[in-house]
């Protein structure tokens, strides 16, 4: 039942949030998402997660701001078209080995006295069908969380330089409380576990603790993820000023591109499947 507002009747907490569409903006991660930026995606199986972020590394690449190298860390090495074979990893370990290489390029940057000397190196590592032995809740994933920014360069460097992460999950509570917290992003959408629905609606859709605000953040949250099939939530935890919802939530759809090589020299993909190179 819809009550009439009345500040001194408690069941108005319990009334018909109207929930507008509209009032809700797209994203557009080139445009909005900082550099060096952390983003997490959680959905199920065959639900277009990797479509999505396949999207926007395509939308990226076609934009100013294009990554100079992408990283693909996954069991299983699917999708992705767009990465060459020298640049897919099996196993966590590979992240150490890409910071190791990012730390001394903003080394080597900073000690140079002209831009024109520095080394560019704006990188994505997308990390997919990784949750199996905790494997997402690892020290370096939060250690990126939390300091990752500072992998970035100052004004004496590249500016744009930095690693930005995607991390892609089947389950919430796969990807550590500690990293969900630092997450600059945090994209989702139709969660079949009650718990974890639960979860992200206390983190993430509540401005304050009141009945009626809970009610909201579920109502908004019911509304944005059942408007279109496919349809991405967006969690921009990155943005200061949140007075209501809509200050930082955000809905994606992702963009069908035909497939293109997002970098690299011929070298890189020789042999490769997806893209022949004699």
């Amino acid at each position: 039942m819809n009550y009439e507002t009345n500040p001194g009747d408690p069941r108005t907490e319990y009334q018909n949030s109207d929930i507008v569409l509209k009032d809700y903006k797209s994203f557009d991660p080139v445009r909005d998402l900082p550099d060096s930026f952390i983003v997490g995606v959680i959905a199920s199986r065959r639900s277009g997660k990797s479509y999505m972020i396949n999207s926007m590394i395509q939308q990226f690449q076609k934009s100013k701001r294009k990554f100079t190298h992408v990283f693909l860390i996954s069991s299983t090495g699917a999708g992705f078209e767009g990465i060459p074979d020298p640049y897919r990893f099996d196993n966590m370990s590979a992240l150490d080995y890409i910071i190791d290489n990012q730390v001394k390029i903003k080394t080597f940057n900073e000690s140079q006295k002209k831009k024109e000397n520095m080394y560019p190196s704006r990188v994505a590592v997308i990390i997919d069908d990784m949750a199996a032995g905790n494997g997402l809740k690892n020290n370096t994933i939060e250690s990126m969380a939390i300091r990752g920014r500072h992998y970035g360069e100052s004004e004496f460097g590249l500016k744009s330089n930095g690693i930005n992460i995607f991390i892609l999950s089947q389950s919430l509570t796969k990807i550590s409380r500690t990293t969900r917290l630092n997450l600059d992003a945090f994209m989702l959408n139709n969660i079949s576990s009650l718990k974890e629905r639960d979860m992200v609606l206390d983190e993430s859709f509540y401005v304050n603790t009141s009945r009626k605000a809970k009610r909201e953040g579920r109502d908004v949250f019911e509304t944005l993820v059942k408007s279109k099939d496919f349809r991405f939530i967006v969690v921009n935890n990155f943005i200061q000023n949140k007075r209501k919802l809509s200050d930082y939530i955000m809905t994606y759809d992702a963009k069908y591109y035909k497939p293109f090589k997002f970098f690299g020299e011929r070298r890189d993909w020789l042999g490769n499947k997806y893209f022949p190179t004699k």
